[in-house]
């Protein structure tokens, strides 16, 4: 189960690296997990909440090896394997595991409840834009929590598999909101340049049968 969980996480690295970013990778908005998938999520919610500390603990060690980088979002950085168990012991990471057990639980909470499940999550992507965060680290991360899944919980391949689409749909909905954000910045940017005064050339007099052309900063002319 082990190797399998780690094969098929560094291959959807890939894949999603490939696919995703710049508004190429377009997020079906209905949820892409099964009733049964649901249930088998409920029942196996019992012993993972109950393992959610050691799950994480994996699941951060694997974040930051592959994206080392991201220590930097939470006010540090990484040169050896001391500060890295520093850092997944340290209170941010730890809140952020909190808040991920927090955010499962209301998401099996509200499955049915698509349209404003969704939204919170695309809300929670915009947020994290704004610190920085890129798309491909919610996908790292999501790949992360399913292989530590995978790893404590020992759970069997259907469950396995309930959990990725899980996850799939968690990070999706980040992304999503993450690339919102970003074409909100764009779309503000190119207003801010088009509201900046522009000079206004005008024929002000006629002297002599020749255009005097005059240069004004404003739209209001000067009496002579």
């Amino acid at each position: 189960m082990g190797n399998s969980c780690a094969q098929n996480s560094q291959v959807n690295i890939q894949k999603e690296e490939n696919l995703s970013s710049e508004g190429n990778y377009c997020i079906n908005p209905e949820l892409p997990i099964t009733d049964n998938e649901i249930q088998l999520l409920k029942e196996s919610w019992v012993t993972v909440s109950q393992e959610w500390n050691e799950i994480c603990t994996m699941a951060f060690q694997r974040w930051f090896k592959l994206y080392p980088e991201i220590a930097h979002l939470f006010g540090t950085t990484l040169n050896n394997e001391n500060q890295l168990s520093q850092l997944i012991k340290s209170h941010a990471i730890q809140g952020h595991a909190n808040r991920f057990k927090k955010l499962i639980e209301k998401v099996l909470q509200q499955m049915t409840e698509i349209g404003k499940l969704s939204k919170t999550l695309i809300d929670y992507g915009k947020f994290h834009h704004s610190f920085g965060a890129e798309q491909k680290y919610a996908t790292c991360l999501a790949i992360s929590l399913k292989y530590g899944v995978c790893e404590v919980s020992k759970c069997d391949f259907k469950t396995a598999n309930a959990w990725d689409s899980l996850f799939q749909y968690l990070a999706g909905m980040l992304k999503r909101g993450m690339r919102s954000a970003k074409e909100e910045e764009k779309i503000s940017e190119a207003n801010q340049e088009n509201d900046q005064p522009t000079e206004n050339l005008s024929i002000r007099n006629v002297i002599g049968g020749e255009n005097k052309i005059v240069v004004n900063e404003n739209d209001e002319g000067e009496s002579n």
